[in-house]
């Protein structure tokens, strides 16, 4: 069996089934309504009829009053007759019937209804969830033997020809109003039409039926389920006629109705949104209509006539007409909950139409996500016919408004299918017809069609993600096309209107090349006018030279045949648009054009072009377009006047004139007048030497195109990192990493000096008792001479920050350096004489515009220093040869130059000091200094090449194709266009300075150290900023970079600590220094850490020490040398007698003796009180040191001696007042071992106690 046989026998299975309901004793519940008992019910008032099948004709009575019927279904599971499945594959072979259904049959071609209002009043019909069908039985057949009889009534094989209808008012009837509901309980009942919930369904199936058939004044539907059955349609609405007029006088047929008062049809068919189920945020129901019909005559007449015009068929006034209608078609745009998992929305649902036809009136048709088969209108007259005899009469013509709307709206994520087939409409004059669509289909599909007679508009508005496309949009008979939205229509099918096109949204005209024939869009009109909202445009993604020689492709537009009126913006790119007729750009008006390979936009009007003296020109260039300074290119022809000229902010500006009707374009390629104060002068003129180069180099050239296209702050970034580098980092570089070698020279020489200076500046005569002889302690004050070591570790940081349009940069170096010395006789003259040798690596990173621009450099220095030294002053000079290396990085786009450079250097300082003493700690030295340096830094070529694809070019061909190899593209190096060929340049700096610095020392017999304040003000005399003379090695013109000027003034301050011991012969120093430089908007921070060795140095502390004790003697006015030569002539008088002269003098002699031995017995005791008890406060140490400092190393001391015997001898003494110096032998006995010294000690009486002030000792031999 196949698919035909088995679809027939299910057919005829169905129909049995529905015959066999019949039997089915299912009788509903009925409320106000009569059976008439032959098959009919009248019902009055307000009827009910409730859950069952109702058989037959209702007749609702509204003579008297109006009236309103309701089909309710209050049990959905009530069951009339179950589902009949196929028993083979499952699906509903026959759906099942529930609830309250009212079924009337038709079995003749007469008119027949299952419903009907009878009376002149107001009638409701309310169908919920229930159906209302009538049924056409295959007996009614229309043959189309159509026929009338002598009155001009229809008949079809002869029986008087009539509508079948669900529901039926005529003529008498004021209105009808039809709500025919969906019921939302949010239950999902298996193998029914709905989603969830309960269909209402009203349906008449068959030829000529209609589910409502009304010429009444008003309609009214209501729907939010079915109109037409879901599995056998029949979901005609059809309204005609209804309207009231006055017939005219003379009835010829040549004469119109007046008083014309339309009917009118109010349809509202509505997608609901669920509100049983939460979760259910789309549609619950689908709202479904057949065709509507608001027509001004009668259809089957209409359609009778259309098929037989021979027909002598009689047309009363109450089937003709004008009626108006709004018919409200609204779906839903799909919502999501936030939680999509949870999410339940409705698929299901939607608004569908199939037809609507439309006669005259004024109809409004608003389609909001519905889907529509078609739309006819017809807005020719109806006419009132009369037929006598069988011969028909045209008596008279009537007609009303003849306006028609289309409002078509289609949302993102409408529910359901959103359509709009073909729209019809003929027009005739006078009619006024607009078409108003917004879609969010990209590619939106109609096709409207109207006679051209009426004046008839078309509104288009793109809402789609990106853009629209009209190429599946056809209309023709346009009086307007407007354009409307943000987003963008691209035309790709010609667009001819009788009047304007009017243009208030993003509109592409396209043309392309690239197929054959090439496609040239055409919008033929009386006038385009784009608004001051809208912009008419080539397609900026369109292009007619493939890409493949690395050139962006010219740009396409379309043609315009008509006049062009700009009040918005035109952006042509670098296509050319042929206008057939006049261009005005008025005030305010944008015309937005570039240069591209084959030229600048054109606007080639064959009329005048028209600019406003206040209309905007707004020239620039396609991304990979060579534009040179000088380009000349014709933007317009037969010009009228000029318009304003708006520059970019980038290097390519332009100039305008106009030339034998031309306007001309001018091409300045420079830094603009209005960004030159914001870049360097060696910036600008890199650029105007870069953009004299008019080779064929493909990077250079690619370059220039590139730099032709940037903006902004882009433009003094480019500019700068073109031109070689100007500000001061490099010199600043080797001045700074000399500065460390000959500082480092300065403190050794400064150090040695200071030695001396103490040794030279106290007169103070020491006993020296193995010699018992008095010397000038100047004598043994100088150091022996000594050879020295030496080697220094150091880093620097500094940040410059911009200035004078010079970018910034972070300075480091680190490095070290070494060097020896020592004490020489020259020319009879005492001097240190030393050698040293440094080296430095450094980074200038730039900061700014330049930031990947940096300098590397390696400094060599060696120098040969010295340093003499006065009683009052001392004078130190370096001088040293230097070679420096340079490494520079420029980085322009992904361009990378690099610069590799060497050069010379001679630097010298001389600088002096005055050492002032404060106090026995502190000294104070002014300094002053002169530093010289004579820099060269060589000429240098830049070298750095980058990888492309090896090309070749075939005969013929415009184009460039890349050379592969085993199927690999095959890659090769180029020079960079940014390398540059430097000249060399010379630096001289002349540095004077002033300062000072502060110097605390401490001095242990084996260790001292010094702590050291110091700054200095500098200022710069020289020539540290000559200008680079440079040209790029691709090619151009040669330029000058003139370098920015220096800052001239600085200050350096710090300080330093120097720690300083020996072994038995020499001398070790460690040194650390820390150093600030700051001048104008910069900071540096130095440190530096060293280590001295000085041979045969060992002594030089004690001789600290001693000059330290000889110094605060002589402040207090110790014994001179003939005291200490009269202590030594009486030591053997003594010894002979003990008898003393002066009784007083005795008397004071024997205290001082007990006082001393009181010393020593203590001392020998290691009873510390009384040991520290014999000194004085202001106690001399012999090292020099405090009395705090020696009484802690002391008591160290004896804690730690053994037990000793302490024997004094040879004591002689010598009072002079409350002063008094002893001399004697102290003979120390540890065990077998005995160690004799000769002991010093200076006394005095204070408070009638003798102390000991002052304390040395030597061998005794």
């Amino acid at each position: 069996m196949n698919h035909t046989q088995m679809f027939e026998q299910k057919r005829l299975l169905t129909h049995v089934l529905l015959a066999l309901t019949v039997m089915i004793p299912s009788m509903p519940v009925m409320a106000a309504c009569v059976d008439n008992g032959d098959g009919t019910y009248t019902c009055n008032g307000t009827s009910t009829v409730t859950d069952g099948l109702s058989l037959g004709s209702f007749i609702i009575d509204n003579t008297a009053a109006p009236a309103t019927f309701t089909n309710v279904t209050t049990d959905p599971n009530f069951t009339i007759s179950p589902v009949v499945l196929d028993p083979d594959y499952g699906y509903v072979v026959t759906p099942g019937e529930y609830g309250s259904i009212l079924r009337n049959t038709a079995t003749t071609v007469g008119a027949l209804s299952t419903v009907e209002a009878i009376g002149p009043n107001a009638v409701v019909i309310n169908n919920v969830a229930g159906n209302i069908e009538m049924i056409g039985d295959p007996a009614r057949a229309f043959t189309g033997n159509w026929s009338n009889d002598a009155n001009g009534l229809l008949y079809s094989d002869g029986v008087l020809a009539g509508y079948i209808a669900a529901v039926r008012a005529g003529a008498s009837v004021s209105s009808l109003t039809v709500n025919n509901q969906y019921v939302d309980d949010g239950v999902s009942y298996p193998n029914r039409y709905a989603y969830s919930g309960l269909d209402s369904v009203i349906s008449a199936t068959g030829p000529y039926a209609a589910a409502i058939l009304s010429n009444s004044a008003l309609l009214t539907v209501n729907n939010t389920s079915y109109i037409g059955h879901p599995a056998y349609g029949g979901g005609n609405i059809i309204s005609y006629a209804g309207a009231t007029y006055t017939p005219p006088a003379v009835q010829d047929g040549t004469q119109q109705a007046t008083n014309v008062t339309a009917g009118t049809t109010i349809i509202n068919n509505i997608s609901l949104r669920s509100v049983t189920n939460p979760k259910n945020l789309g549609a619950a129901n689908l709202g479904s209509i057949g065709d509507i019909y608001v027509v001004d005559r009668n259809p089957m007449t209409a359609a009778a006539l259309e098929q037989d015009p021979s027909l002598a068929l009689a047309i009363n006034p109450d089937e003709v007409g004008p009626r108006n209608s709004v018919i409200n078609n609204i779906g839903l745009a799909l919502e999501r909950i936030p939680n999509t998992a949870e999410g339940e929305f409705a698929q299901f649902g939607g608004i569908y139409i199939n037809n609507i036809y439309l006669g005259s009136g004024n109809h409004e048709v608003n389609n909001v996500n519905a889907y529509i088969n078609n739309i006819y209108v017809d807005q020719t007259d109806s006419e009132v016919v009369s037929v006598v005899g069988g011969v028909p009469t045209t008596l008279y013509r009537v007609h009303g408004d003849r306006v028609f709307t289309l409002n078509y709206l289609h949302e993102p994520a409408a529910i359901g299918t959103a359509r709009l087939g073909s729209v019809v409409v003929n027009d005739v004059v006078g009619a006024v017809n607009t078409f108003n669509i917004v879609t969010t289909d990209a590619n939106f599909n109609t096709n409207i069609q109207t006679n051209g007679l009426g004046t008839n508009t078309l509104n288009y508005t793109c809402i789609a993600q990106y853009r629209c496309n009209n190429w599946q949009i056809n209309f023709t008979g346009m009086t307007a096309f407007n354009t409307f939205g943000q987003k963008t229509l691209r035309l790709e099918r010609d667009v001819t209107v009788s009047g304007d096109m009017t243009i208030n949204s993003p509109v592409i005209l396209y043309a392309t090349n690239a197929y054959t024939p090439p496609i040239n869009i055409t919008i033929n009109a009386a006038n385009v006018v784009v608004s001051s909202s809208g912009t008419l445009m080539a397609d900026p993604g369109n292009s007619d030279v493939p890409e493949a020689s690395g050139l962006v492709g010219n740009q396409a537009i379309g043609d315009i045949v008509g006049n062009l009126i700009n009040n918005g913006t035109i952006s042509l790119g670098n296509a050319i648009l042929d206008v057939s007729g006049d261009t005005t750009m008025n005030a305010n008006s944008v015309l937005l054009l570039s240069v591209g390979p084959r030229g600048a936009g054109l606007i080639n009007s064959t009329g005048a072009t028209n600019f406003d003296s206040n209309s905007l020109l707004i020239p620039a260039s396609k991304v990979g377009t060579r534009v040179l300074d000088g380009n000349e290119y014709v933007i317009a022809t037969n010009v009228n006047g000029l318009p304003m000229l708006q520059n970019g902010d980038g290097f390519l500006q332009w100039m305008l004139r106009e030339d034998a009707g031309n306007l001309i374009m001018t091409a300045d390629v420079a830094v603009p007048d209005f960004l030159r104060p914001l870049v360097t002068e060696g910036a600008a003129n890199a650029v105007d030497a870069f953009f004299s180069y008019t080779g064929d180099n493909k990077q250079a050239v690619k370059l220039q195109a590139d730099l032709a296209f940037v903006k902004g702050i882009d433009v003094i970034r480019s500019a700068e990192r073109l031109r070689p580098e100007v500000n001061d980092g490099s010199i600043r570089m080797v001045l700074g990493n000399t500065d460390k070698l000959f500082n480092m020279t300065t403190a050794r020489m400064v150090d040695g000096y200071l030695t001396q200076h103490y040794a030279s500046r106290v007169p103070v005569r020491l006993a020296k008792a193995q010699t018992n002889s008095a010397t000038d302690a100047t004598e043994g004050g100088a150091s022996p001479a000594n050879l020295g070591i030496w080697v220094q570790g150091f880093g620097d940081r500094g940040v410059q920050q911009r200035m004078d349009l010079g970018d910034g940069y972070e300075f480091s170096s680190v490095g070290f350096s070494a060097g020896i010395d020592r004490d020489v006789e020259v020319v009879g003259t005492d001097m240190r004489l030393g050698f040293a040798a440094g080296y430095a690596r450094s980074n200038i990173v730039n900061t700014g515009h330049t930031v990947n621009n940096r300098i590397d450099g390696n400094s060599y220095l060696v120098a040969a220093y010295g340093s003499k030294a006065t009683e009052d002053f001392y004078l130190n000079a370096a001088l040293g040869v230097g070679r420096n290396t340079y490494e520079s990085r420029r980085q322009l786009f992904e361009f990378s130059s690099v610069g590799e450079r060497g050069g010379w250097q001679l630097s010298g300082r001389v600088d002096a000091g005055m050492p002032m003493a404060f106090s026995d700690d502190v000294t104070f030295i002014p300094m002053a200094a002169l530093d010289y340096s004579f820099v060269r830094e060589d000429s240098y070529k830049e070298n750095t090449t980058v990888s492309r694809p090896l090309t070749y070019r075939a005969p013929g061909s415009p184009y460039d194709s890349g050379v592969t190899e085993n199927g690999m593209q095959v890659f090769q190096n180029v020079p960079a266009p940014t390398n540059l060929e430097v000249e060399s340049r010379n630096f001289k700096s002349y540095r004077g300075g002033l300062g000072g610095k502060l110097v605390y020392a401490m001095q242990e017999p084996t260790w001292g150290a010094e702590l050291e304040l110091h700054g200095m003000y500098r200022h710069e005399f020289g020539d540290i900023a000559p200008a680079t003379q440079a040209r790029f090695v691709v090619g151009g013109n040669s330029f000058v970079s003139p370098a920015i000027q220096p800052v001239r003034d600085d200050f350096v301050f710090g300080g330093s600590i120097r720690l300083s011991s020996d072994d038995e012969n020499d001398q070790i120093t460690f040194f650390t220094s820390y150093d600030a430089n700051m001048r104008e908007k910069y900071f540096g921070q130095a440190v530096s850490l060293s280590l001295r060795y000085d041979f045969d140095k060992a002594g030089e502390y004690k001789q600290k020490a001693k000059l330290k004790l000889a110094e605060m003697m002589a402040k207090r006015g110790g014994p001179s040398a003939e005291v200490m030569k009269s202590i030594q002539e009486s030591r053997a008088a003594q010894s002979e007698s003990l008898g003393v002269v002066d009784p007083q003098k005795a008397k004071e002699i024997q205290a001082i003796d007990t006082a001393i031995n009181n010393w020593a017995s203590a001392l020998s005791n290691k009873n510390t009180d009384i040991y520290f008890n014999t000194y004085a406060a202001n106690f001399i140490s012999q090292e020099g040191s405090s009395r705090q400092q020696w009484e802690r190393k002391r008591r160290v001391e004896i804690s730690k001696a053994s037990n000793t015997a302490i024997q004094l001898s040879d004591l002689t003494i010598e009072a002079e007042g409350a002063q008094a110096l002893a001399v004697f032998i102290e003979t120390i006995h540890d065990g077998q071992q005995k160690v004799a010294t000769e002991k010093i000690l200076e006394m005095e009486n204070k408070n009638g106690r003798w102390l000991i002030v002052s304390e040395d000792s030597a061998a005794h031999e």
